[in-house]
Formats: C-alpha cells, sequence, structure tokens
C-alpha cells in the first residue's frame, strides 16, 4: 500500500502555517486523551508560515504595508481555516492549518534568545 506525503500548496489567497505538535502528556505528567489534543491542537493561534498563495497579501502590498513572508511567525485567529495532518504511519507527526490571508493578526519579528529552564 502506498501513502502520500503531506505536500501542500495554497490556492490564491490562502496560506499554510505549520503548527506545533502537541505532547500526549502535559508537563506535570498527566495522559491528553486524544480529544483533548485534538481541541488543544484546534485552539492554536501561531505557527510558521511554510506557504503562501499567489494571491495573498495583496491589499497590503499595494499600500505598501508590512505583510508577513514564509518563515515567519504569525498569529491567526483560533480555528480559523482547516487543521491538516500528515498520515501518522510516515512519523512525521506534521500538522499545518490552511487558512485564509486574513486570519493572520500578527508577525512576531522578535528575535530568539536563549533561556534558562
Amino acid at each position: 500500500m502506498k501513502i502520500r506525503k503531506l505536500e501542500l500548496v495554497p490556492i490564491d489567497t490562502a496560506v499554510i502555517a505549520d503548527l506545533k505538535s502537541i505532547s500526549n502528556t502535559t508537563e506535570g505528567g498527566i495522559y491528553l486523551t486524544d480529544v483533548q489534543k485534538e481541541r488543544t491542537e484546534m485552539t492554536q493561534t501561531e505557527g510558521v508560515l511554510s506557504a503562501i498563495g499567489d494571491g495573498a497579501f495583496e491589499e497590503l502590498k499595494s499600500r505598501g504595508y508590512n505583510y508577513p513572508k514564509v518563515g515567519d511567525l504569525v498569529y491567526f485567529k483560533s480555528h480559523s481555516g482547516i487543521l491538516v495532518r500528515e498520515d501518522s504511519r510516515l512519523k512525521r507527526n506534521k500538522l499545518q492549518r490552511v487558512m485564509q490571508d486574513i486570519d493572520i493578526y500578527a508577525i512576531n519579528k522578535g528575535e530568539e534568545v536563549e533561556v534558562e529552564d
């Protein structure tokens, strides 16, 4: 049997953000049920843009405003778009959200810094 890898291409004003995969347990060691894990995944509001459709952010571009680019950390509405998960047999745990460009509200331009645990 063959299965297809997840390689999405957004159409027109759609964008795709890579999401963090959620662990099966909390930091305190409490096991999450599949429903709790899925609910947490659906409510994520940040991700890294991995693809942008040809028509995305046209209004912002035409006005000369700052707009997100591939690789930017962005913040968006919870439950926006659709959640797409790669087949678990591929062992990559790839989780992505496909949404419209207008669902993105902010770009995090801050630099990453090292912190102690």
